[in-house]
């Protein structure tokens, strides 16, 4: 394989210095003005001027001007881009308000007024009554082991004695203290 593209090289260069030799000898024959000038282009172009474009398929095929004598690969096809199609944006509703953090620890009813006594969560007892609101929400209904929040369309049920150990604790000592303050009874307090 070597051999043979260096045989190639060697004919190559040879072939190239005889068109030099040839050019040479023609542009020394127009300095000479033994022919005129533009007699130079037929001569030159003479040897062409009898060949179709037919004859002339091993030039389109192996090219003399590129490394691996390769015709140039052809240009990739076009890509046809999709039109993209923008989604209209849909505004997410927002998420509902959460519900008050609160526990209820106590319903008081009478015979006029329902109160609710709850723990909030800077953990003080509240009390509120039907139709009250607390942090947004309305007091729609109160029952003896019950309290019934709404806000526009959402609800939220808080019930009594569902709580775990430690809930209960804080809610009967919350508990042990609004009841020592309504009886006037300040030992929890501290002194000054």
């Amino acid at each position: 394989m070597r051999q043979r593209s260096k045989h190639r090289r060697i004919r190559l260069i040879a072939a190239g210095l005889t068109a030099a030799g040839a050019l040479s000898l023609a542009g020394l024959a127009v300095a000479q003005n033994q022919i005129p000038a533009a007699g130079l282009s037929g001569i030159l172009l003479g040897a062409l001027n009898d060949r179709n474009l037919d004859d002339l398929t091993q030039t389109r095929e192996r090219p003399l001007f590129t490394p691996a004598r390769h015709p140039p690969k052809p240009p990739p096809p076009p890509v046809k881009k999709e039109p993209v199609v923008k989604k209209p944006k849909v505004e997410k509703p927002p998420p509902p308000p959460k519900p008050p953090s609160l526990r209820l620890i106590g319903v008081v009813m009478s015979a006029d007024d329902k109160m609710a006594m709850v723990i909030d969560k800077s953990r003080k007892v509240k009390r509120i009554g039907l139709g009250d609101e607390f942090e947004g929400w309305t007091v729609a209904k109160v029952e003896p082991d019950m309290l019934e929040l709404t806000l526009k369309d959402e609800r939220s049920v808080y019930r009594m004695f569902q709580m775990d150990a430690a809930a209960d604790a804080d809610a009967r000592s919350a508990v042990d203290r609004f009841r020592n303050r309504r009886r006037g009874n300040n030992a929890d307090r501290p002194r000054r």
